[in-house]
């Protein structure tokens, strides 16, 4: 019965054991299905063209550790940015290529298994990254299309060849034209290393075109820097409503015919200054490289701007005086006012018209094409990266609402970036203004009882030509000779008008179709810039802002000046006496000549001839 016993014993321990072996190679296996099994496979399978996704998002961390929210969206067939007042996001290739990488998006290689490994990829959620270094947290992008679905959310890590192991396939990933990066789904732990091409930024000024005016400098015409001052006429007794009057200043005019021309100053005293160069260049360079750094909407009174494209404040044609909506139409003129005046902006009167004046002065540049830009500079703008986009603590405003001021704006610094308002025209002189059409000759009045002169007699059919002879003076009356000769001059005029009146209609038609395209441009543009004040950057905003005495130089003396001659009065008892001449062949000194009398030529020394010659 013992015997029986120690075996049934030995056997249940061995199949325990057994158990206990099975259960720790089952959880110690490969997860061959779960891991490996994976590769190759899509990320989001459901995501199969770039065009599916209306939404984008991306969240990082900046710098400062701040979290950082960008959001694209597509509205009406138009990509906007819902956390900047909904403004065009304009650099479609971005939008396209980012889409486009995450399309098709395979897991090639696993890299992490667990969340432990997170940090180490740099794959760490940035919304729930709480204190973790900023190196180690990814940047998590999610598209959506118009229902609401997500049709892909990851995180995008480090690059990979950064984190290489192996030394030698490090440099040579390094040296590759394509990246290889660790990304993973936010809803699993495992990390892959995947090839992409894809910057994700949740900077705005990558999301649209910064440049503000986008013009080329070889476009460039006219520039012209107005320095006007503003002057208060009168105020209210609280002082809210104040009266403005435009101060003239001295502005300084630069033109030239075309783009490859040098600049030249209106209005230079040639004979004492010329323009510098430099400066000029500078200054063209400056407005091609103008940069938006920020926007804020204008305000809007039920659903409509108050200002006109030249920004001249509307008055609706039906809002009566002493109607409610003339009242209400009062109300949002000041709620326009308050938003200007916050920003550097005032109504002057000009006459009995109300025209818009700025603080800081204007520019003007002015294209080829017969497009002017015109700037208005406002008040800075500072704080950091979120107040100079958008203004610290703004938030869209409601319809019928102005723009809150930005807290971080402060009138009485000079800051580093400004508010700029722009306003686009066509300037026909630009494009060598209206062509002039020529004056058609008038013809001469004939005068009473004229008689044309008699034709010569002509020599009868066979005969010779008789020996030519003087033509027999005209004696009809002057008034027909003068009128002959008018006659002739007009009939040469008017050859030369109708050659005129055919280039004069081919120069109408370059003008027209000149104008017409400038006119499409200078809609487009107003378009774009119709609804926003802008914050552009003052590193070369400020080479906008210069004075005359900054373009003027003294004018440089010609190279082949000679140098003016010494003013050298010597008296008489200054001058030395001539030293004596010793002759030759006396030995004496000779007589000097008298003072009146020129000196005889020196004589040349006899030749002397060697010792011991012949």
């Amino acid at each position: 019965m013992k015997e029986t016993s120690k075996t049934i014993a030995f056997v249940v321990s061995a199949l325990a054991l057994t158990g206990l072996a099975g259960v720790t190679w089952q959880a110690n296996r490969p997860q061959v299905i779960s891991d490996f099994g994976s590769i190759g496979q899509p990320f989001f399978e459901d995501f199969t063209s770039n065009k599916q996704a209306t939404n984008l998002e991306v969240v990082a961390l900046d710098d400062k550790g701040t979290r950082r929210r960008f959001q694209v969206r597509k509205q009406a067939d138009v990509w906007t940015i819902p956390s900047h007042y909904d403004y065009p996001a304009e650099a479609a290739e971005r939008l396209t290529n980012t889409a486009s990488a995450v399309v098709g998006l395979k897991r090639e290689a696993l890299a992490g298994r667990n969340a432990a490994e997170h940090e180490r990829y740099g794959v760490l959620d940035p919304n729930t990254a709480g204190s973790a270094d900023t190196e180690s947290v990814g940047k998590r992008l999610v598209l959506k299309d118009s229902s609401g679905n997500t049709l892909a959310d990851f995180i995008l890590g480090k690059e990979a060849a950064a984190l290489d192991d192996d030394q030698d396939r490090a440099v040579f990933e390094r040296d590759r034209t394509e990246k290889f990066y660790y990304v993973r789904r936010t809803d699993e732990n495992l990390t892959y290393k995947v090839k992409l091409d894809l910057n994700l930024s949740t900077r705005f000024a990558d999301w649209i075109d910064p440049a503000l005016l986008q013009v080329e400098g070889d476009k460039l015409v006219k520039m012209r820097v107005d320095d006007y001052q503003l002057r208060e006429e009168a105020a209210d007794a609280l002082g809210t409503v104040r009266t403005l009057s435009k101060v003239a200043g001295k502005p300084s005019t630069l033109t030239r015919q075309t783009g490859f021309d040098p600049w030249a100053l209106d209005g230079i005293d040639e004979a004492k200054f010329e323009l510098d160069a430099a400066k000029a260049g500078e200054l063209s360079q400056t407005v091609t490289e103008l940069k938006i750094v920020g926007v804020r909407p204008k305000f809007k009174w039920i659903g409509k701007q108050l200002l006109t494209a030249d920004l001249e404040l509307i008055t609706p044609a039906n809002v009566q005086n002493g109607t409610p909506e003339f009242e209400q139409f009062q109300e949002a003129v000041l709620t326009l006012q308050d938003e200007l005046s916050e920003r550097g902006f005032q109504f002057a009167k000009k006459g009995e018209q109300l025209i818009l004046v700025s603080e800081a002065g204007e520019f003007v540049a002015g294209t080829e094409d017969g497009v002017a830009y015109t700037l208005q500079f406002g008040k800075p703008v500072e704080g950091d990266e979120e107040a100079i986009e958008i203004g610290k603590g703004n938030e869209k405003p409601a319809e019928g609402e102005a723009a809150k001021p930005d807290a971080a704006a402060n009138p009485a610094t000079t800051g580093k970036n400004r508010y700029v308002m722009i306003r686009v025209s066509v300037d026909p002189a630009l494009i060598g203004g209206q062509p002039v059409p020529p004056l058609e000759p008038a013809k001469p009045t004939q005068p009473e009882g004229y008689v044309p002169r008699p034709a010569a007699a002509q020599p009868a059919e066979g005969e010779a030509a008789a020996a030519q002879q003087p033509e027999s003076p005209d004696t009809r009356d002057p008034k027909f000779i003068e009128y002959d000769a008018q006659l002739k001059a007009w009939a040469e005029a008017r050859t030369t008008y109708e050659l005129e009146k055919t280039q004069h209609e081919m120069k109408l038609k370059e003008f027209d179709e000149k104008l017409k395209a400038a006119q499409k441009r200078v809609a487009e543009l107003n378009d774009r810039y119709g609804s926003w004040y802008y914050v552009v950057s003052a590193e070369n905003l400020a080479g906008l802002l210069v004075k005359r005495t900054d373009l003027e130089k003294p004018k440089a003396p010609p190279a082949d000046a000679l140098p003016a001659r010494p003013n050298i009065n010597f008296e008489e008892s200054d001058v030395p006496p001539a030293p004596p001449v010793i002759d030759s062949g006396s030995g004496e000194a000779p007589t000097p000549p008298a003072a009146d009398q020129t000196p005889p030529p020196s004589q040349p020394a006899p030749e002397t001839k060697p010792e011991g010659g012949g």
